[in-house]
């Protein structure tokens, strides 16, 4: 099985993504001219087929969005090649997921309703990551924008919690002003599952913990 068809990653994108739009805007899907923005990892195995389970293989069989208004970024060139072979209408993007966006931005129409921050840092490197896409998303885009945060909780020996998240991100210069321009919401409910592999020298899955947020009014 691979990393994107886990039961566990599955059934974390339908509770954090798709059942949490549809419950806050009261919409099936995102608006025609939005766009969905989302750190994909590998999509294909085969040519110009979708992985079967794969996160926008879910996001497109819920109806939440089509094809168009896929945006994934990749920051592995191989995963990359892989993904773009997918030639449906989805938009493939190589680089870093923040700078990919604001390049994007300054050429073409910037629209996310959703943006999903699938990261694989504890807080520590986390919150500053989240805290520059949140200044970011508060200048540009469109009014309505939900943005997905997956953190690293718990790895090896090493564990966190929603608390030091929260004070690492109050503390950021750039969480402030993105709550100064646009008036951050944040979920009052935070989603925790397990990683997919475990840790051969502790014999424990990764922990996963995953913050949404709501853009306010500009």
């Amino acid at each position: 099985m691979h990393y994107g068809q886990c039961p566990k990653k599955a059934e974390s994108r339908n509770q954090t993504i798709i059942q949490t739009y549809k419950d806050k805007y009261g919409a099936n899907s995102i608006p025609t001219q939005a766009q969905y923005w989302t750190m994909c990892g590998r999509c294909s195995y085969s040519e110009n087929q979708l992985e079967i389970g794969c996160e926008p293989y879910q996001i497109l069989q819920s109806g939440l969005i089509e094809p168009t208004q896929f945006h994934g970024v990749e920051i592995d060139k191989d995963i990359y090649s892989w993904n773009s072979k997918v030639n449906n209408g989805m938009n493939w993007h190589y680089g870093d997921f923040y700078t990919t966006m604001i390049e994007y931005s300054n050429e073409n129409t910037f629209n996310p309703a959703i943006v999903n921050a699938d990261l694989i840092h504890m807080p520590k490197h986390a919150a500053p990551y989240i805290s520059k896409i949140m200044m970011f998303l508060s200048t540009v885009g469109i009014e309505k924008t939900m943005l997905i945060c997956n953190i690293v909780a718990e790895h090896r020996y090493l564990r966190s919690d929603i608390k030091e998240m929260c004070r690492l991100l109050e503390s950021n210069t750039n969480y402030q002003m993105a709550n100064n321009v646009a008036k951050w919401e944040i979920h009052s409910d935070y989603y925790w599952y397990n990683g997919t592999q475990k840790v051969e020298s502790t014999g424990r899955s990764t922990k996963m913990m995953t913050m949404i947020f709501f853009k306010g009014e500009l």
